[in-house]
């Protein structure tokens, strides 16, 4: 277990230079950064891909088509409704 711990040790004294240091913070910064704009990249074109199929949907003949009929029968149900006699 000493042995493990003294080579673990050495290695880290090893690495532990400033110029490497920064080099490694600034790599890292740079990764985030790439992950960051990726995942940007995949939910706007989600978000877009969402909208695209919403506005069809609401634009579409069927919809429209539902929309009108609905209207039509709650018309008619207020105009024929026969109120109980009482």
């Amino acid at each position: 277990m000493r042995s493990l711990s003294y080579s673990l040790a050495v290695i880290l004294q090893g690495e532990t230079t400033g110029e490497e240091t920064s080099g490694i913070v600034q790599k890292a910064a740079e990764t985030g950064k790439e992950a960051t704009e990726e995942a940007d990249s995949i939910l706007q074109q989600a978000l877009d891909s969402f909208y695209k199929g919403v506005v069809g949907y609401l634009t579409g003949p069927q919809f429209i088509g539902n929309l009108i009929l609905t209207v039509l029968v709650i018309v008619l149900a207020v105009a024929f409704y026969a109120p109980p006699p009482t």
